[in-house]
């Protein structure tokens, strides 16, 4: 296919409602139907679950379905380097020091429901 597209979406919580008419990455492609393609996304937070959504579009634009859910988790920050991290190392024991990490973002408000009996 030349001229096509492709459109992305994602969100960090569970209740997004996804649809062909809302995306955060759209880019340009040709290719081979049955090709396998690949993009990286970049300014994502650490430590973070993302459910995504692709779909393509044909030379027209006319959207197709949108495809089947993932879901993949960014990697947490790496631990800030100390300038001494083994304390102590003995014969049945070693003492170490690390930073703590950063907590983990909120990407949504939480729901909770109350029932009662």
């Amino acid at each position: 296919m030349s001229g096509g597209r492709y459109q992305i979406d994602y969100a960090s919580y569970t209740a997004y409602a996804f649809s062909t008419g809302t995306f955060k990455v759209d880019f340009s492609s040709s290719f081979c139907p049955g090709e396998a393609q690949s993009r990286g996304l970049s300014g994502l937070l650490p430590n973070t679950t993302y459910f995504t959504r692709v779909y393509g579009l044909d030379q027209d634009l006319v959207a197709g379905p949108l495809s089947n859910g993932a879901t993949q988790s960014t990697l947490a920050p790496a631990v800030a380097t100390l300038s001494q991290t083994f304390l102590g190392v003995y014969p049945s024991s070693v003492t170490a020091a690390w930073a703590a990490l950063p907590g983990s973002p909120l990407s949504a408000p939480e729901t909770r429901t109350r029932s009662r009996s």
